[in-house]
């Protein structure tokens, strides 16, 4: 099953070539789409457009005492970039499980968002804190820059962070890595992916969905056993709110790269959790 916004095609294909959607539909897909190199999904999966999130991953690892952007600005450079990235893969870990496919990640510069898109893989762009100077060119690589800002760091902002929802200057809130992770109330009615495209608005990126010549940023939930089991059988309505049904990622598809499958991720691996468990061991004992 498909869901595409307000759209659902309940017995269909997706057909990506060289990272780029080409063709979706009812089944059958076309003969010569029958050969594909990879084949993901099959009966009792529900095929959704990626998500777009703001995320802090230093302040995710210290979620738990909530820090101000000040201390985290304080942390990001108190860090080397290889711990920074080390660190980060936390989040991005739990991002890319929970269906995020494009990420704004806080920092001062796109250094170390480089490294992390290269050792995990997906779609990043850099959340400039505004009481730190200008922000830096944006690269080709990147879907942009956002100045951000909280009480603790004011300033002309795209983003500013309240009680610890992200809004807008147009006062719609953002996704976030921090709303998933303190379990905050939200201060409006809009679903998931409404608050996902607003950060892509914020960004000047069109709203995320499944449509011909667009990037591949696609998630694969399987709702064959719970949580979410038969939800492929539920009536639209209910079919449409699969973000935050609870139901398991089991892959996700970002351009070329298939970046989680069989909800395992594929380039995040145990090893690195040991380490990022030692390095931020060592920060809370300095702390």
């Amino acid at each position: 099953m498909i869901v595409n916004e307000n759209e659902i095609i309940k017995d269909g294909y997706v057909f990506v070539r060289n990272g780029i959607i080409e063709d979706f539909g009812e089944q059958p897909p076309p003969e010569d789409y029958t050969y594909a190199s990879l084949v993901l999904g099959g009966e009792g999966r529900i095929v959704a457009p990626g998500l777009t999130a703001l995320v802090s991953p230093i302040s995710y690892i210290l979620r738990f005492y909530r820090p101000s952007m000040r201390r985290r600005i304080e942390l990001l450079k108190a860090l080397s970039e290889s711990e920074r990235v080390l660190l980060s893969l936390a989040a991005v870990y739990e991002l890319h499980l929970s269906g995020i496919t494009t990420m704004v990640i806080e920092g001062l510069d796109y250094g170390y968002v480089a490294k992390i898109k290269e050792r995990a893989g997906g779609n990043y762009g850099l959340a400039f804190p505004s009481c730190e100077g200008n922000p830096p060119n944006t690269p080709e690589w990147s879907v942009g820059t956002l100045r951000i800002a909280d009480s603790s760091c004011e300033g002309n902002a795209d983003i500013v962070e309240t009680r610890k929802l992200w809004v807008n200057s147009k006062g719609s809130e953002v996704l976030s890595i921090i709303n998933k992770s303190t379990k905050e109330v939200f201060c409006d009615n809009s679903t998931i992916l409404e608050r996902s495209n607003s950060l892509r608005d914020a960004l000047g990126l069109d709203s995320i969905s499944i449509r011909r010549k667009s990037p591949a940023e696609i998630i694969v939930y399987d709702v064959r056993k719970p949580p979410a089991m038969m939800l492929d059988l539920a009536p639209d309505a209910e079919v449409l709110n699969v973000y935050s049904s609870g139901a398991k990622v089991e892959s996700v598809v970002v351009g070329e790269d298939v970046l989680v499958d069989g909800g395992e991720h594929l380039y995040i691996v145990e090893k690195q959790f040991k380490e990022i468990r030692a390095l931020m061991t060592k920060i809370l004992e300095a702390l």
